[in-house]
């Protein structure tokens, strides 16, 4: 039965990790959705109109500097919608899973001591309290520094190697509230550009730049083995002359915002087409559309 008791759920939480268990103290959790959310009108296709007219409250949150806020963390594209495998997840706060924390929000990286400390300065620590969430997921931003229940829940908040913070469960009641610190790098700010150059010499001299992984291209370079040859022809156009892979990121962000139009009404992706090709051919589109197009893009390159 269900741990109620929070101490020894943690206890409990800890030693299923380690044994390599799944959690068995599941008391409601609901995972994050598209469809859910009104972004998605048609289960399984991306694409469709919306409408931004839901008055439903979702959370409250209390900050001095307002920003996006990450939840759900998706991986895989099929040219139809996007999905993510489960991630092994550990309980946020443990001694046991340090390493393992470090690792999930990249606060082990660069490997340099020079690095790190360019890294830090880069962007700004911002401290939000989040009130009355209505999921069982935990928004955060950036890369999360710190966590705080004001009000412990019941069931101990987990983090996964997605990055994904959560409660295995509904939140408790009314009153739960969460506060965070995460470093949020917003390339905004004037001196973005110049603290990322930094960064990527400082990278060449120390050796941290490295040929990506077989695991780090599964999980973020991975491309449908149809995608159609618009959407990587489209991204050497764009980013043509550009030979560093953050100048290739702001030229595509730069072309997306100068040459495409948002809108809440594109209507469907007809069934026979890839959603990111049909909005690089369509130019017109919402949130999921550039995010989307910008990510898929990003992996060809």
């Amino acid at each position: 039965s269900s741990i109620k008791v929070r101490p020894l759920a943690n206890t409990a939480e800890d030693i299923q990790s380690l044994l390599g268990i799944d959690n068995k103290m599941n008391t409601g959790y609901a995972d994050y959705d598209l469809v859910s959310a009104g972004l998605q009108p048609q289960k399984g296709k991306l694409g469709g109109n919306i409408r931004l007219d839901d008055e439903t409250k979702v959370l409250k949150v209390k900050t001095q500097t307002p920003t996006l806020l990450k939840g759900k963390v998706y991986t895989t594209y099929d040219g139809q919608e996007w999905s993510a495998e489960k991630a092994t997840y550990y309980r946020l706060g443990s001694s046991l899973f340090k390493d393992e924390y470090y690792n999930a929000f990249d606060l082990n990286k660069p490997d340099s001591e020079n690095g790190q400390a360019i890294l830090s300065g880069i962007g700004a620590n911002t401290g939000m309290t989040v009130m009355r969430p209505s999921e069982s997921i935990l928004y955060t931003a950036g890369r999360l520094m710190s966590f705080k229940e004001t009000t412990p829940a019941k069931s101990p908040v987990l983090f996964n190697m997605n990055s994904e913070v959560f409660i295995n469960s509904f939140p408790p009641d009314k009153s739960y509230e969460y506060t965070f610190t995460g470093q949020v790098l917003s390339h905004w700010d004037k001196s973005f550009t110049g603290q990322v150059n930094k960064l990527l010499e400082e990278g060449t001299k120390s050796g941290d730049v490295q040929f990506y992984s077989e695991e780090f291209q599964k999980l973020y370079l991975d491309v449908p083995a149809d995608l159609p040859s618009i959407v990587a022809d489209t991204a050497k156009t764009l980013t043509n002359g550009k030979i560093r892979p953050y100048d290739m990121m702001v030229a595509l962000e730069s072309a997306l915002r100068k040459n495409y139009s948002y809108t809440l009404t594109p209507g469907d992706t007809p069934d026979d087409e890839d959603f990111v090709a049909y909005f690089l051919e369509n130019k017109q589109g919402y949130c999921v559309h550039f995010a989307s197009a910008m990510t898929m893009m990003a992996r060809t390159l």
